[in-house]
């Protein structure tokens, strides 16, 4: 595929207790998330399992910072278009 810009919104896991104490009713009621993220990149891979975003593409296309996000985590994907 030739990959192209896109901003992809999904949802992370997250620590809710940097190492203090903290109050359990969040869990208990349900109300526990996850972290969102908004991640801009090149989209060089998308497969049922993950996405693919390089960080750089170069006019050779060669990717540089290669980033996996799990399909079941993304909730959003933004193609964006690059200005000239």
């Amino acid at each position: 595929m030739k990959p192209y810009p896109v901003l992809v919104e999904w949802v992370d896991a997250c620590d809710w207790s940097p190492a203090e104490w903290v109050d359990l009713e969040p869990l208990e009621s349900g109300h526990a998330t996850g972290c969102d993220v908004i991640t801009v990149g090149w989209l060089v891979q998308k497969s049922k399992r993950a996405l693919v975003l390089a960080l750089s593409i170069s006019e050779a296309m060669d990717g540089r910072g290669l980033f996996v996000v799990p399909t079941a985590c993304v909730t959003k994907i933004t193609r964006l278009k690059p200005h000239a």
